[in-house]
């Protein structure tokens, strides 16, 4: 019995110490291997990469985005909302839809803009300037 314990602890000894071999002669060794360097510089040179993209976009093509942007965000659109009349029973009009212009003003950058810009709005919806200046108190 003793042999026979004797050789399994010696088959035991013989696959451990090829296991060690194995792990010792890996390129995967604790983080500190050839692929481990490789794999490194991979994400290393794509981070570099995504930084000088950023640096490019922020720096060179700053305008270009901004306006592209500005493009999206602003812009003038006319919407024709023409409604049909609604009629009584006998086809008298009760409701008749009249077309009507709107404008929109920001109180802030006409404040900025000054009398110039009052005048222009007066003249484009063919409206009195005081009647605008006397709105404009108003809503302050």
């Amino acid at each position: 019995m003793g042999d026979f314990l004797r050789s399994q602890k010696e088959r035991a000894d013989k696959k451990g110490r090829a296991g060690e071999r194995w792990r010792r002669h890996s390129s995967w060794k604790g983080g500190s291997g050839r692929r481990m360097w490789v794999l490194w510089g991979v994400i290393g040179v794509l981070v570099v990469l995504l930084i000088s993209r950023l640096a490019y976009m922020y720096g060179v093509e700053n305008d270009k985005l901004r306006q592209e942007g500005e493009k999206r965000f602003l812009r003038q659109r006319v919407d024709m909302a023409l409604r049909g009349s609604i009629e009584d029973r006998n086809g008298k009009p009760l409701a008749v839809s009249v077309p009507v212009s709107t404008i929109w003003v920001n109180l802030g950058i006409l404040a900025e803009s000054g009398d110039q810009a009052i005048k222009d709005i007066a003249k484009a919806v063919s409206v009195n300037e005081k009647k605008i200046r006397y709105r404009l108190a108003q809503k302050k």
